[in-house]
């Protein structure tokens, strides 16, 4: 499922990284809007979430056993995306997305490929037909959208790594079904999400960046997001050309583009000249 694992084969090795920002060993700065798939939204080194890691790990209650912080999380969640939820906490989101096909398809012989959660950008403006009522979607923070119509929400949270546990919110009419239990996962994690999850509650509810401002021609902004605008077959040219600048966007046109959470003119102007340097005539990137 996740092509974005060949970056890897073309990405400098990566020393340290903050906010939208990631340096190499020779010191050279990237500018980061892809965010590991928007687990990097609110930056590679979050102070309010790594804090929380820190003083969990203190505690040294590592061990994949029951704790507190499992019931913290799911009432952050309830928060966050407001709804009548069953709520399930995974290892990963693979697993989760696992749990979601069989909860559509019960034993239908389905390809890993169907898995029915959407982005819930192919509808910024729904007019929600019922065929798309009886799809799961994803939740992108701060992107406004009727998730609570929809009866599976896989959540894309703020904690930079694929190792972040995976809520599933799960509504009606599976959530009226025999449930699995949630996974053992370790109460540092787990703890750590929770934090994750507040701090973007707290965020939310103050004055986001103006991202307004930003015009990055080929992509549609919606929010702190960018969708792909062009033909597709031209997206791994695109990719190289954007990296040979030092600027980092999805590996994949299924990734939307991230924009930072702030940012200096300097970044801007180089981001959307690449863009208009690499347009063709007509408003679609060309071949050259």
């Amino acid at each position: 499922m996740d092509d974005s694992k060949g970056i890897y084969a073309i990405l400098p090795e990566v020393h340290r990284a903050r906010d939208c920002r990631l340096y190499d060993r020779k010191g050279n700065r990237y500018i980061d809007l892809w965010r590991n798939g928007g687990r990097a939204l609110l930056g590679h080194r979050p102070d309010k979430v790594y804090r929380e890691l820190k003083n969990v790990l203190q505690k040294g209650i590592v061990a994949e056993y029951p704790s507190l912080y499992t019931v913290r999380l799911k009432k952050a969640l309830r928060s966050l995306v407001p709804g009548n939820w069953e709520i399930r906490i995974f290892t990963t989101q693979d697993r989760a997305l696992s749990v979601a096909m069989e909860l559509f398809y019960q034993d239908r012989n389905v390809s890993i490929e169907n898995i029915p959660v959407l982005e819930p950008f192919l509808y910024p403006n729904p007019k929600l037909a019922d065929r798309v009522l009886n799809m799961g979607v994803f939740y992108r923070p701060f992107f406004s959208f009727p998730y609570q119509k929809f009866p599976l929400i896989v959540p894309v949270l703020p904690f930079p790594g694929a190792f972040a546990p995976q809520p599933l919110l799960i509504g009606e009419p599976f959530s009226k079904q025999v449930l699995p239990l949630d996974d053992p996962v370790s109460p540092v994690l787990v703890a750590t999400l929770t934090r994750a999850v507040w701090h973007l509650i707290r965020i939310s509810r103050i004055a986001l960046p103006k991202w307004e401002e930003w015009e990055v021609r080929g992509w549609t902004r919606i929010s702190c997001y960018g969708i792909p605008q062009f033909d597709r077959s031209q997206y791994p040219r695109i990719f190289t050309a954007f990296l040979n600048r030092k600027i980092l966007i999805p590996p994949t046109p299924r990734d939307p583009l991230i924009l930072p959470m702030e940012w200096s003119k300097g970044e801007k102007a180089l981001v959307e000249g690449t863009a208009i340097e690499l347009m063709g005539e007509g408003g679609q990137y060309g071949n050259g």
